[in-house]
């Protein structure tokens, strides 16, 4: 690597004193600006995608490749169906909701078996349209 071009990297991550902002006796750079909350993916996200989880651990991976892409199709047609986590689902309107459940369920036998186990949570946000699929 030459030298010009290490120089050029080292400028893109620097930033200007005047982009940093005073906070008592503090200068923060921009990226310590943002004010971000951790969160863990295990205990916050992983149970809103807990469908997509059972998918992609039980489904061989083109297989279960290919069911998601037949999903974002489904989202990429249905604007308003963005949000595929649990509780996103069940926040679509009664048609939509029962339609998005009928597209993942009925795409394949492996897939509504392995969808199955979430039935057994009986706090399941709209657990009565995914027993009916």
């Amino acid at each position: 690597m030459s030298d010009n071009h290490k120089i050029d990297a080292r400028q893109k991550t620097e930033t200007k004193l005047s982009e940093h902002k005073r906070f008592k006796k503090e200068l923060k750079p921009p990226l310590l600006q943002i004010n971000m909350t951790p969160s863990s993916w295990i205990d916050e996200r992983l149970p809103e995608m807990l469908w997509a989880v059972l998918v992609i651990g039980n489904i061989e991976k083109e297989t279960a490749l290919n069911f998601f892409r037949h999903i974002a199709d489904y989202v990429s047609k249905n604007q308003d169906c963005y949000d595929v986590t649990l509780t996103g689902i069940s926040k679509f309107t009664e048609d939509k909701r029962k339609e998005f459940i009928r597209t993942a369920t009925s795409w394949s036998e492996k897939v509504k078996t392995v969808l199955r186990p979430l039935l057994l949570f009986p706090d399941l946000l709209a657990l009565h349209d995914w027993k009916n699929f």
